[in-house]
């Protein structure tokens, strides 16, 4: 069993990292439930590495390369690690819940989790252009 502050590492694909990161933050803010603080994006060749702060000093890996598959690792730092690959019926799933929403008008997610998914984006996406920079949230 992971213990209470894993380390994360999480990869993906897709056509650019200002568009595809997205993907991997909404992973992490569901998983991770922590307050984040900084950011920093370190970028070589087509890899492009972002760390993520918590107000407690841990980090978040989220690697975004055209060549990795959507994956979730963790480890506990001591004993045990897991890697899992991302796959879903995402899309089903979702045109399930606009379906829903339109016929309730409940939403099928966290609005403020939402918000923190969009917070953390939008400082990945200056620390990319800003390479290497620690950035503040």
């Amino acid at each position: 069993a992971l213990g209470y502050n894993p380390k994360m590492f999480i990869t993906g694909p897709g056509g650019s990292f200002e568009e595809y990161i997205i993907h991997q933050v909404e992973m992490l803010v569901n998983i991770c439930k922590k307050k984040p603080v900084k950011a920093k994006v370190e970028t070589v060749g087509l890899t492009s590495e972002g760390t993520v702060m918590y107000e407690d000093g841990s980090r978040a890996k989220l690697i975004y390369s055209p060549r990795y598959p959507f994956t979730v690792y963790a480890d506990d730092g001591v004993e045990s690690g897991e890697q899992k690959p991302v796959v879903s019926g995402y899309f089903t799933t979702l045109m399930e819940e606009i379906l829903k929403f339109f016929e309730t008008g409940e939403l099928p997610f966290d609005s403020q989790q939402t918000l923190d998914c969009m917070k953390i984006r939008e400082t990945l996406v200056k620390c990319f252009e800003n390479d290497g920079q620690w950035i503040e949230l």
